[in-house]
């Protein structure tokens, strides 16, 4: 994905669990437009199956 980075910040806060320790930055079609979300890898994996069952972002910080 060209609108993801990996990049591993043990003190960054996940956007969508509020867990310490983020794996992913994200600004493409996983997130509301306009957004940049850092992600842990687990919420990375959920954002990615949630787009794939309902074609459009899940909310953020919301667990679906």
């Amino acid at each position: 994905m060209a609108d993801t980075t990996r990049e591993y910040n043990p003190n960054g806060i996940c956007a969508d669990c509020g867990g310490k320790g983020t794996d992913f930055r994200h600004w493409g079609d996983l997130i509301p437009s306009g957004e940049v979300l850092d992600l842990c890898a687990g919420c990375m994996e959920e954002r990615s199956r949630y787009f794939g069952e309902h074609q459009t972002p899940k909310p953020v910080g919301k667990a679906v």
